[in-house]
């Protein structure tokens, strides 16, 4: 039985995370390497999830035909929005080419906060969670990695994710 449902998880395509950095000091890599190492399972750019939903990490460079082009494939936009700048312009133009384009689902994930005054830390949050929320209304989700330094709502998030087709 327990080889069974081994064959059948290993069946299911994983699911696809683009990790996509909104400005030049999103620490993308950084969001990567810890859904990684905090997953029940990895291997590579592969991980599965104590639930056992399999993910892939793409982590394509900050140019737009890059990120399309990765998007495609994607299941799930990772867009890591550092704290301090926030979207630079070539943030801004790679948001407004993936909404073109249609999106799946959209995390953000905001990166650097704990380097900021506690007040302006939650500033930062809830500026960055409407953000989100008025360019993708009906499917984001905003963390906050100071909030949650193992990923551990990201990675429950993510593995509860019904991507919707486009």
């Amino acid at each position: 039985a327990g080889r069974a449902a081994a064959d059948a998880v290993a069946a299911v395509p994983p699911r696809v995370l683009v990790i996509v950095a909104a400005g030049e000091d999103a620490q993308a890599e950084a969001i990567g390497e810890q859904l990684l190492s905090h997953a029940a399972v990895a291997d590579g750019a592969t991980a599965a999830t104590a639930a056992r939903q399999r993910f892939t990490v793409l982590r394509p460079s900050r140019r737009v035909d890059s990120v399309l082009d990765a998007m495609k494939a994607g299941d799930v936009m990772v867009l890591a929005i550092p704290a301090d700048g926030g979207l630079d312009a070539r943030g801004e133009e790679i948001v407004d080419a993936v909404c073109m384009q249609g999106v799946g689902a959209v995390v953000g994930v905001l990166t650097g906060a704990e380097q900021l005054p506690p007040k302006q830390q939650a500033a930062a949050r809830r500026e960055w969670a409407a953000s989100l929320h008025a360019r993708f209304p009906e499917q984001a989700k905003f963390f906050s990695l100071d909030q949650d330094q193992a990923c551990a709502a990201l990675l429950r998030h993510v593995d509860g994710i019904s991507p919707r087709k486009l």
